[in-house]
């Protein structure tokens, strides 16, 4: 089974989709290791373990504080831009190191970068602000 996300607001909120997706589970006789969830949360700066019902069974998860990579987007609870621009910078790089080779046009490199490039990195930083200087060194 493929991983699954769920964006809440409370724990409680959290357990209840819990429960629902457990409940899925056994009806499906799917095996998950609820051992391996993850918590990514603003709620606390304390690495303690923090004890969630899922389903039947209580685990304790530790909370993480580092980026985590959520539909090929970095999302990083500490707001940490660097991460995103050096993603961002990187990607550019790999667009122009693939289109410089190819035989197109001036008018059709215009239309790739307008229309594939710049959705895709709108798509990446879908949950950042960039300065504007920011965005005139990825330029």
């Amino acid at each position: 089974m493929d991983d699954a996300n769920w964006i809440l607001s409370s724990l409680e909120d959290l357990e209840d989709i819990l429960e629902v997706a457990d409940d899925f589970y056994t009806l499906t006789q799917v095996a998950i290791n609820k051992e391996k969830s993850k918590l990514l949360t603003n709620t606390t700066t304390s690495t303690k373990p923090i004890p969630i019902c899922f389903g039947s069974a209580v685990i304790l998860i530790h909370p993480s504080f580092e980026a985590v990579r959520f539909l090929r987007v970095m999302i990083d609870i500490n707001l940490n831009y660097s991460l995103i621009k050096k993603e961002l910078s990187t990607h550019i790089r790999r667009f122009i190191n693939v289109t410089k080779t190819k035989p197109i046009t001036d008018k059709q490199f215009c239309y790739i970068t307008n229309h594939v490039l710049f959705s895709q990195l709108l798509y990446k930083m879908r949950n950042t602000l960039l300065s504007k200087s920011a965005c005139i060194r990825l330029n």
